[in-house]
């Protein structure tokens, strides 16, 4: 995904959008289905990107999210707290100039649900702000 595009998940399917929420074609409905487990109070969603019916994979990423049982079944909380393990393997980055090697990257990511963005680090959301401001927004300008 990146730069100004995504995906929208729903019950009904998959499909890429603009950043807006506008469907770059017409939606595909076919519904997900999602690795859900749970023992005790944990809860967490295995889960692999699915790529809308006939558009090729870019890359394979498989993500763990994890919350509290008791929290998802609150129905007066309306956002859960969570925490989040992903791993990427994708083609050579084109800042990488290494089209014609063989290979491949890998990475791995892991994180926190925030509430808020006042919850960022002092030293990194200060940064964002100075050299990125169009996108410490809800709505960020494309580029």
């Amino acid at each position: 995904q990146g730069g100004n595009l995504g995906f929208s998940y729903s019950t009904r399917g998959i499909w890429p959008v603009r950043l807006s929420g506008e469907p770059l074609s017409p939606p595909v409905k076919k519904p997900l289905q999602l690795q859900w487990h749970a023992l005790g109070n944990h809860v967490w969603l295995q889960h692999q990107t699915v790529y809308p019916p006939g558009m090729p994979a870019m890359h394979g990423q498989r993500q763990t999210l994890f919350g509290s049982r008791s929290e998802v079944l609150d129905p007066r909380i309306d956002a859960i707290s969570s925490s989040f393990s992903s791993t990427v393997f994708m083609g050579w980055l084109k800042w990488m100039d290494m089209k014609d090697q063989p290979g491949h990257v890998v990475w791995h990511a892991s994180g926190v649900k925030l509430r808020n963005i006042g919850e960022l680090p002092r030293e990194y959301r200060e940064r964002a702000e100075r050299e990125y401001p169009e996108r410490m927004s809800a709505r960020p300008k494309s580029t």
